[in-house]
């Protein structure tokens, strides 16, 4: 039911600020779902007759919804139920929720880690999907975090996600004695499960990694 089945027409506009205003998406079972630049996720539904009107709004990611109910003649919600989830996004307490690990990321997070302490090949080629070293080959792949640790001196294992995006998707911040690491990685959708995608870069300094904004100007 909130999976977009009739797109609709998108649009991009800007409000009086000049910034920028997205709406996209379409129509799943009975309930619209669309994406703005404040939300990646939106599902509503609205309704009214003669008498009265009414409308339901949530945000599957945050776990937030409104209700309302008028008793006017297709009592129009769809400005206040902006100004309302706009009012609660600005208390920062609308957060969406990290999508939950799969035992098998965790695993990888765990063999991925252990490469970037001590480098092996074989447990390289262990964890590798068949695309991997064909992308960047395991030599290349090898120097580059031989680079990272020469830049950020001895690192320890850690724990946990900085970011799920999903079962098979995630990043994590090695810390280390000038720094971090920032790791990410994709599964392939293989039994056993391989790692198709493997990243590293310098952590941010603040040690905490935001997710993409829906709209960004240029």
């Amino acid at each position: 039911m909130q999976q977009i089945w009739r797109p609709a027409t998108s649009s991009v506009t800007r409000d009086a600020s000049g910034a920028v205003r997205l709406n996209t998406g379409g129509y799943g079972f009975g309930l619209r779902v669309s994406t703005t630049c404040s939300f990646s996720h939106i599902v509503a539904h609205s309704g009214g007759l003669p008498g009265f009107g009414s409308q339901m709004r949530w945000l599957p990611e945050q776990g937030v919804g409104i209700i309302a109910f008028g008793n006017r003649t297709y009592s129009g919600w769809g400005a206040p139920f902006d100004a309302a989830l706009a009012k609660l996004a600005e208390t920062g307490a609308l957060q969406p929720r990290m999508a939950e690990p799969s035992p098998a990321l965790v695993q990888a997070r765990e063999n991925v880690t252990s490469l970037v302490l001590s480098w092996s090949d074989d447990r390289a080629r262990s964890i590798a999907a068949d695309n991997l070293f064909l992308d960047r080959s395991l030599e290349r792949r090898a120097a580059e975090i031989l680079g990272h640790r020469t830049r950020v001196g001895a690192c320890t294992a850690g724990s946990g996600f900085a970011f799920v995006e999903n079962a098979l998707r995630g990043q994590w911040i090695i810390p280390c004695e000038r720094g971090g690491i920032l790791a990410s990685i994709t599964l392939a959708p293989t039994i056993p499960t391989t790692v198709q995608y493997m990243e590293f870069a310098a952590a941010p300094a603040s040690g905490v990694v935001a997710r993409p904004g829906i709209c960004t100007e240029r």
